[in-house]
């Protein structure tokens, strides 16, 4: 039984040092790397129109109730 333990402290220990993340090691200039201070507004794609030109293949579905009003 000890044998198993001292096999599963050494696994765990061999798994936490597999999970150090990437962007910890990782500098810029003299300070720290990633995008740490990454502040302020962000745009996504631009303004530009997702989906634009992509032709709709599925018509509206049929209810059998009146619409909200």
């Amino acid at each position: 039984m000890r044998r198993g333990g001292l096999v599963l402290v050494v696994g765990l220990l061999g798994l936490l040092a597999a999970c150090d993340s990437p962007e910890a090691r990782r500098t810029r200039g003299a300070g720290a790397g990633a995008d740490v201070g990454n502040r302020g507004r962000i745009e996504m794609h631009g303004g530009s129109e997702m989906y634009y030109g992509t032709p709709v293949v599925v018509s509206a579905p049929k209810t059998a109730t009146a619409p909200a009003k």
